[in-house]
């Protein structure tokens, strides 16, 4: 009963913490505090972000109370002193965390004991109707241990002591206060350092964010003063061997009107003389009309129309993938599909809602009677890891892909088969097969090994930026052609100025004659991933040498079932 009583007397008081009852009792000698429900002192999280769900505990033991740091985040503080375990008493303060709520231990004894006195042992309980005679009234003095006649005397004692346990208890009050109100001080420095400290590291880190973002900034300056000056150089380069070509052409042009004039006065002054025979006659005639197809060669018009001429042949080779990929179950053969509900889409295999799919475009060249197309590995072969993301042993899936190809100028999907792809490494390179039909558009010089490069060169590119998406005479799919130059050739990958966009992946890009220098695979990206749409980079055309070119011989077609369905074809599984 009596640490019971002890044990009571003991209170915690918050200093100045918002949302406290004045006073928190300890339980059965304990007291824990922290963010946990199971606290008998439970702070709110949201308040109070830096106390651990179980911060500290006071134990009181054999009248004797100790302080202990249940491994807190921040730390338990007592007085200003950080600690793991301490002795505490009366007026000392609690405080969790650097900058956390402070508790003050106080005691609520009263000042002086109250005295129990046993009615039995002074005989108090009288018969009925007896009173407190002047004999029964020393008789409880007696009892008391109260001298005769030292009444008086006992009263002014317990007056002096009262009145000096009152002095006492207020110096006591008045050194706390001040000592309370240092450590206040003390702690509220603390906590402006700390906070400043803060304050410093995320100005610091701002900084140096920031410097590091203006690095970043110079650096793609710098790249695009390169890249400003290299176009400025090759356009200078450019006009100068335009200028040159002219010079060129113009001689050329003037040596041959020379010639012709020259055949023209010999053939008139030989039949004017009629010494002439008529095989001298015939090759004289024959000779200037070599010249003057020489001299329509070099009519500018007449060159921009050859031009032309080459650019429409290759652009009819255009082929427009489209690919789809769904996923099957292998064991029932049946597509996922998606349903819609309230919650979101729900996938199954029981043919409810509409089957899933992934569907990309992307372009190609025809470069054979049989029917080969080349085009990138990434064009034909949509990304694999969301089947091996979604398969287990639960749901045995795979995919199922189906690639139909469509020739500029026409609307007839025809299905295509992939037969060779190079993926590793930096290879990106496909070889696909469709069954050919009557005048099917093809190169018909292509030259996998290629012409000699050098940049600065005027080439085209060919494909469907944007696929589907982008203007068509309705089911009839035109490519689109973009005039730009070789820039430079980096580890045998050419870049080219030119529009380059999604959609262009697998188109051909060519000289001016219309020879094949290289396949379209990426376009240039920016640090912050955007993408600068006027350069582009393709691999040479030699690099399909030995990898998807030529194709493989004897090979054979699976097997198919006709669908019917705009000439496309649907491929049949084996058993």
């Amino acid at each position: 009963m009596e640490s019971s009583a002890e044990q009571s007397s003991l209170r915690l008081k918050p200093v100045q913490v918002a949302g406290l009852s004045d006073l928190i009792d300890f339980v059965d000698g304990r007291l824990t505090i922290g963010r946990d429900p199971d606290n008998v002192l439970t702070l709110p999280g949201d308040m109070f972000p830096g106390v651990s769900q179980h911060h500290a505990r006071l134990d009181e033991n054999d009248g004797e109370l100790t302080l202990l740091d249940l491994g807190s985040r921040n730390g338990t503080l007592l007085n200003g002193k950080k600690i793991e375990s301490a002795p505490v008493g009366v007026g000392d303060i609690v405080q969790l965390g650097a900058i956390g709520p402070r508790f003050i231990l106080i005691s609520s004894a009263p000042l002086s004991e109250t005295m129990f006195v046993d009615p039995e042992k002074v005989g108090l309980r009288g018969g009925a109707g007896e009173s407190l005679t002047e004999s029964r009234v020393e008789h409880i003095k007696e009892a008391l241990g109260v001298p005769r006649g030292g009444v008086e005397e006992l009263v002014k004692k317990r007056t002096r002591r009262t009145q000096v346990s009152g002095a006492i208890l207020g110096v006591l009050v008045v050194v706390a206060l001040v000592l309370w109100g240092r450590h206040l001080s003390e702690t509220g420095r603390r906590a402006n350092e700390a906070q400043l400290e803060h304050t410093e590291d995320q100005l610091a880190q701002v900084r140096q964010d920031y410097e590091s973002r203006l690095r970043e900034l110079a650096v793609e300056n710098r790249h695009l003063g390169e890249l400003v000056d290299g176009l400025r150089a090759r356009e200078l380069s450019r006009s100068v061997e335009l200028a040159q070509t002219k010079a060129d052409l113009d001689a050329e042009r003037g040596r041959l009107e020379e010639e012709r004039t020259g055949l023209l006065a010999r053939l008139q002054e030989l039949e004017t003389r009629g010494t002439a025979s008529s095989e001298q006659m015939e090759g004289l005639r024959e000779s200037i009309e070599s010249t003057r197809r020489n001299l329509e060669l070099l009519d500018p018009v007449n060159l921009e129309q050859a031009r032309l001429t080459d650019v429409s042949r290759v652009r009819s080779s255009i082929v427009l993938f489209e690919v789809k990929m769904t996923l099957r179950n292998k064991e029932t053969g049946k597509l996922l599909h998606l349903a819609s509900h309230f919650g979101g889409d729900v996938p199954n295999f029981d043919d409810l809602g509409e089957p899933w799919a992934f569907e990309s475009t992307g372009s190609g060249f025809c470069v054979s009677p049989e029917g080969w197309i080349l085009t990138n590995a990434h064009v034909v072969e949509p990304p694999g890891a969301l089947p091996f993301l979604l398969a287990s042993e639960e749901m045995p899936i795979e995919p199922v892909i189906e690639v139909n190809a469509v020739f500029s100028g026409s609307s007839t999907r025809r299905r295509a088969t992939t037969v060779l792809l190079a993926n590793e490494g930096d290879d990106d390179l496909a070889l696909v097969k469709i069954e050919p039909f009557p005048e099917m558009p093809y190169l018909e010089d292509f030259d996998p090994s290629g012409p000699t490069l050098e940049p600065g060169i005027d080439v085209f590119l060919f494909g469907f930026p944007l696929g589907n998406f982008a203007l068509q005479q309705g089911e009839t799919v035109i490519a689109s052609t973009f005039r730009g130059i070789l820039s430079r050739i980096v580890d045998d990958i050419l870049q080219v100025d030119a529009g380059v966009h999604p959609g262009n992946s697998g188109g051909p890009v060519t000289d001016k004659h219309g020879r094949v220098i290289g396949v379209v695979f990426s376009v240039q990206a920016m640090p912050d991933r955007s993408a600068v749409y006027t350069t582009g980079y393709a691999i040479p055309i030699s690099a399909a040498l030995g990898k998807v070119w030529p194709p493989p011989e004897n090979w054979e077609p699976p097997a198919v079932e006709d669908t019917g369905v705009d000439g496309s074809e649907v491929e049949v599984e084996g058993d």
